[in-house]
């Protein structure tokens, strides 16, 4: 089985910017075009057989772009990849965050049960997209593809959830329409990181 991760194309939210969490903001003219460079490398390079995509609307469209280079008729959403709940810093400008706004957001993502005020947990985060993740290879065939469709700190926590571990985290981590490949060795069960692809779109 193959699970082949995308973060969604760069979205209004992204050039404002603000934190976005689970506000819907559409993708940019720049997004739509780096969805579409990301169906034809995908294209070329996989045989999708199904897509998953959070149901907010930057993640949809990117999946709805892709999906229109596979015959896929139909892109199953979920509320479990969503981005996280930054709770009152969501549709916050993130150049207006106060020093010690900034620090308590930092605070909260590395102290994973530290609730973001109005919204939810790293752990609750982790818990959710781990369990979004399990229902979806429960209910596909071992010889399938399926691309997911998500958001940074989502795939952050599918990787961490079920890997053990991440590459090297920097601020260009999980760049937009970024491609990471996960394959579960059947002999073990466990799944390989052999795709980590975060500047592809640079070359293309």
């Amino acid at each position: 089985m193959k699970i082949v991760l995308i973060r969604h194309g760069q979205s209004e939210g992204n050039i404002i910017p603000v934190i976005q969490g689970q506000m819907d903001y559409p993708l940019t003219e720049k997004g739509v075009i780096q969805a579409h460079k990301a169906g034809k490398d995908l294209k070329e390079t996989y045989s999708i057989d199904k897509i998953y995509s959070s149901d907010l609307l930057r993640a949809t469209q990117t999946a709805e772009i892709i999906a229109s280079y596979f015959d896929i008729a139909e892109i199953i959403l979920t509320e479990k990849l969503r981005e996280l709940h930054f709770g009152i810093y969501q549709d916050r400008k993130s150049m207006e965050l106060t020093k010690e706004e900034s620090a308590h957001l930092k605070s909260c993502w590395n102290n994973i049960t530290q609730r973001y005020p109005g919204g939810e947990t790293v752990e609750e985060l982790s818990t959710r997209v781990k369990t979004a993740f399990i229902e979806i290879i429960n209910s596909t065939d071992e010889d399938s593809t399926i691309l997911i469709v998500s958001h940074r700190r989502s795939l952050f926590c599918i990787l961490k959830e079920i890997l053990g571990t991440v590459p090297i985290v920097t601020s260009e981590w999980f760049k937009n329409c970024s491609v990471n490949e996960l394959v579960r060795d059947n002999s073990t069960d466990k799944w390989r990181l052999i795709r980590f692809d975060n500047d592809y779109l640079d070359n293309k």
